[in-house]
């Protein structure tokens, strides 16, 4: 009876931590197939990519890409819209290749756009973006060109942050 008793306090702890390792791993899940805003920004840089007239590939700027961010739901709530605008710059790679290589530095005085884009997330799958649009315009002008390597810097509030990106945005507005 001994025997017994012991395998039947492992058989009842076992239950209580199977369910509990059940809900952490669906948590888990859960909050790894939701489509986040930066999964927008790159859904949409790849989309750019594709789909451009331009032989470069493009990507965001490490710090700073996003400019803006919202999250609608209409109706019923089935889906999800998220919407943001983002600068893409200019890469020294061809688009057929991964902007993220390491190589694949920002080219001096490459073309600079200005983004928008909208990704309408179905709640049944909440993962992956069911609809996709992009837009973007080309920076042109030398002030706004300003303007916008100025934006790389001011989304970043501490004054390290501000010390370590001031000279790279210096040499980056001096190059324009």
């Amino acid at each position: 009876t001994e025997m017994r008793s012991e395998t039947h306090k492992m058989k009842s702890s076992v239950g209580p931590l199977l369910l509990l390792s059940l809900v952490a791993f669906v948590s888990v899940t859960l909050a790894r197939s939701v489509f986040t805003f930066t999964d927008v920004l790159a859904a949409a840089t790849a989309d750019f990519n594709q789909k451009s007239q331009e032989t470069k590939a493009f990507g965001p700027p490490k710090m700073g890409a996003l400019r803006s961010m919202s999250m609608f739901e209409p109706g019923d709530g089935s889906v999800m819209i998220k919407s943001i605008t983002f600068t893409l710059k200019e890469t020294v790679c061809p688009k057929s290749e991964d902007y993220l290589k390491e190589e694949c530095v920002f080219k001096e005085n490459g073309s600079l756009k200005k983004c928008s884009s909208t990704a309408t997330v179905l709640k049944s799958q909440p993962g992956e973006a069911a609809s996709l649009t992009v837009s973007c315009q080309e920076v042109t002008d030398p002030e706004e060109r300003k303007v916008q390597a100025l934006h790389l810097i001011s989304l970043h509030g501490t004054p390290k942050i501000y010390s370590q990106t001031k000279k790279y945005v210096s040499m980056w507005t001096k190059s324009i």
